[in-house]
């Protein structure tokens, strides 16, 4: 990336510690070619128990994976990054924190990832989307209309370059390399995890005569893990593995025991035998179109857990299976240790396009460096007001002197109707907060609704507003202040919209072209000046507005 130089400062945002060791390859490419500087944006950490998945990394277990200089960052906006990373789809920690490269956490759906489903739309929140296979594409191209790169997954990149030794894993780890080696590596999730299935006496699933690796996932409850450990300490042929990254044990087993989980194409692209169990509970979220559940059956299906000692045993004789590869590398696509390499391959190809222009309407100076900071990497950005000077012209702040107090709406859309250069706009009062992903969602609203004229977002729970008002439609929210709404938002209902008579005006969206038809109006406020931009208003179920506290004077 010949653009990249030692000031280019690359933000990494570890929502969950699992995370850390996805990036871990990324981290030291940057360093290897000496890129510019490396930031861990984190929260404090938060241990997972039954009803609450945890959240945020232990500096330790950091330390543990990272072996770079970096700096720990408590404010990715001080730390200014060019890109800032994820591996989930918690934006609305970062946006504006440069370009949001999203490299994801695995290879299968759950009901809101990899899916046609409208839920996916929140993806567009991402500058480029970084998938492991190709099957993940062709699932979120039917929603996203952001760029999708196929690169493979940098964590897996040393199972696939050889750089992991199986042999030196298992001596690392105290167990004999010349046997056999089983992973037992469940997901957390109580409806589809083989973990509450299993009784207290875990050598009734065991054969001692195997190397046995346990590995939960990051967020597994903690009372979960007690008895595995308990296991490990007690059979000298069983290692309990606590650290973030999952790859060197999937490098160094010859057999996988799983359930609902990204490790089944993970490890089957090596072309190892899978065990998976089909939990009695799964069919409480199961969905036939994920694609987990299209292509289950790339292993050994197993309902029993009695049957496990026995399966291991039949199993772990077997030698490579191709078939299990076929269906693992639609999956994992690159399989040749190049997935890091093509992530900065595919940064390299992002150009700057704006997505709209969002017009700020009686924005107050002091105001504009905010917006700028939120929206000025996405957008371009116009600010109307009547006490802006002609020294404020260059920053796109216009002003419009016949009015001494308030601008009408039409008043500030035809002022800056010559300045657009994208094809939508968006309108927002100043007098409103916006959620950091609003404009986002509602771009994303148009790129999939192209016969609504204008959409309109929800507002909070505080404002009357029947129609919009999102109390109306998630009464979950009432009980979360507005600022915490926009995130959990994304997953209730995202992508969805609702047909509506009358909207609130101070927030929307529109096209270019109809801005045309304010041409006859003065000065217009509340439903008639969306009437005049056409007569098909939409409500975005996944995005907010609610009121400032503050008045203009």
């Amino acid at each position: 990336m010949e653009k990249n130089n030692s000031n280019t400062r690359w933000l990494f945002f570890v929502e969950r510690e699992f995370h850390i060791g996805l990036f871990a390859g990324l981290i030291h490419h940057i360093h290897e070619n000496q890129w510019g500087r490396i930031g861990i944006y984190s929260f404090g950490y938060q241990p997972s128990k039954s009803g609450h998945r945890g959240r945020g990394a232990r500096p330790e277990a950091i330390r543990q994976t990272i072996d770079v200089p970096f700096e720990v960052v408590n404010n990715p906006y001080a730390f200014n990054p060019e890109y800032t990373f994820l591996a989930d789809s918690g934006y609305e920690w970062v946006e504006g924190a440069g370009k949001l490269i999203n490299i994801g956490h695995g290879t299968i759906c759950k009901g809101s990832f990899y899916t046609r489903k409208p839920i996916s739309r929140r993806e567009n929140c991402a500058d480029l989307l970084c998938v492991p296979g190709s099957i993940h594409r062709s699932e979120l191209f039917h929603q996203v209309y952001q760029p999708i790169s196929v690169t493979g997954m940098p964590k897996l990149d040393p199972m696939f370059n050889g750089s992991l030794k199986r042999e030196e894993l298992l001596s690392g780890w105290g167990l004999d390399p010349e046997k056999k080696t089983v992973l037992f590596a469940p997901t957390f999730n109580h409806e589809y995890s083989l973990i509450p299935h299993l009784q207290i006496e875990l050598e009734n699933y065991f054969p001692a005569e195997y190397n046995l690796l346990f590995k939960l996932h990051s967020i597994t409850p903690e009372e979960w893990r007690e008895p595995f450990i308990r296991y490990a300490d007690k059979h000298p042929h069983a290692v309990f593995i606590d650290q973030a990254d999952i790859t060197p044990a999937l490098a160094a087993a010859d057999l996988l025991i799983t359930d609902i989980s990204s490790v089944i194409y993970e490890f089957g692209a090596t072309g190892k035998p899978v065990l998976l169990f089909d939990s009695p509970d799964y069919k409480t979220k199961f969905d036939e179109n994920d694609l987990e559940h299209r292509f289950r059956d790339i292993g050994t299906r197993f309902t029993d857990p009695g049957s496990l000692f026995g399966l291991i045993q039949s199993t772990i004789i077997r030698n490579d299976s191709t078939e299990t590869r076929d269906i693992a590398r639609k999956f994992v696509s690159v399989t040749d240790g190049s997935a890091t390499q093509r992530v900065f391959q595919s940064i390299a190809s992002l150009n700057d396009r704006k997505q709209a222009t969002i017009v700020i309407g009686n924005a107050r100076a002091e105001e504009v460096e905010f917006y700028q900071k939120r929206y000025g990497n996405r957008f371009d950005l116009i600010f109307t007001a009547p006490y802006f000077t002609s020294q404020h012209e260059k920053a796109h702040m216009i002003a419009l002197p016949d009015y001494q107090e308030r601008f009408g709406i039409a008043q500030s859309l035809q002022a800056v109707q010559s300045k657009l250069a994208t094809e939508l706009v968006i309108y927002l009062d100043s007098e409103w907060n916006a959620s950091s992903l609003l404009p986002l969602m509602l771009c994303g609203q148009f790129h999939f609704n192209k016969d609504v004229d204008v959409f309109v977002p929800m507002v909070s729970n505080q404002v009357e507003s029947p129609e919009q008002k999102i109390g109306t439609h998630f009464a979950q929210t009432y009980r979360l202040p507005d600022e915490r709404i926009n995130g959990p938002l994304t997953y209730y209902k995202p992508g969805f919209s609702a047909k509506i008579e009358e909207g609130l005006p101070f927030c929307f969206i529109t096209r270019k072209e109809n801005l045309g038809n304010l041409s006859k109006y003065n000065r217009i406020e509340n439903g008639e000046i969306l009437r005049s931009l056409g007569p098909n208003h939409h409500v975005a179920f996944d995005a907010f507005v609610w009121k400032k506290d503050r008045l203009l004077s």
